[in-house]
């Protein structure tokens, strides 16, 4: 389990985040939901370290000291920031690998295959992709490292109906093979979604729905 307590971001004198506490378990989705601003962004980035922060993150009941990206991503959490966050002047197999080059882990053999939509432009740099092109590389890089837990950023934000609905198939894959995901952003979720339970963040305070 991936578990945070009394989680608490500021910058300066703002509050981004106070005492967020919130839990996701192997194989199941949970949705946070909120507007813009409302600290979404602020409680994944500080669950991996990448913003200084209060409270506490077990990972398997241990308690992550010191959190930096690189240490929460050898430990398996991966995080999928939100918009276009893919390199243009790689190529997409380049990209992808960039993700398994960064825990030092070899890369699944059957990433390409689990990612179809984009095998045939591996080559290919990606400055010349779709946007739902470039947002399925970005989630097959996250999933190059071979995470356990999962955090996407309003991953399907931006995206037509088309590849909305492709990466939340691949999402629900992820869940049946044990993987716990965390996804923010509900207006783009497709509705009657396998959503195991769900969380409303507004002004940086977190309460649970189901």
């Amino acid at each position: 389990m991936l578990k945070i307590e009394n989680l608490s971001v500021k910058y300066g004198f703002i509050n981004a985040l106070s005492n967020a506490s919130i839990y996701l378990d192997k194989g199941k989705i949970v949705l946070l939901d909120g507007h813009h601003g409302a600290g979404k962004s602020s409680l994944l980035n500080a669950i991996i370290g990448l913003v200084a922060s209060s409270g506490q993150v077990f990972i398997e009941k241990n308690i992550i000291r010191n959190r930096t990206p690189s240490k929460t991503l050898k430990l398996g959490v991966s995080l999928l920031p939100e918009g276009n966050c893919i390199f243009s002047n790689l190529t997409v197999k380049e990209n992808i690998e960039f993700g398994s080059v960064l825990t030092g882990e070899k890369q699944s053999e059957n990433i390409f295959d689990v990612f179809p939509e984009i095998s045939h432009l591996l080559n290919k740099k990606a400055f010349f992709l779709s946007g739902g092109q470039s947002r399925m590389v970005a989630f097959a890089r996250a999933m190059a490292s071979n995470p356990t837990y999962l955090l996407l950023d309003e991953p399907l934000s931006g995206l037509s109906k088309n590849p909305q609905g492709i990466i939340w198939k691949k999402l629900l894959e992820l869940k049946n093979n044990g993987i716990g995901v965390l996804i923010t952003g509900q207006h783009n979720v497709p509705e009657n979604s396998e959503i195991d339970h769900k969380y409303i963040i507004d002004n940086g305070q977190i309460e649970k729905v189901f």
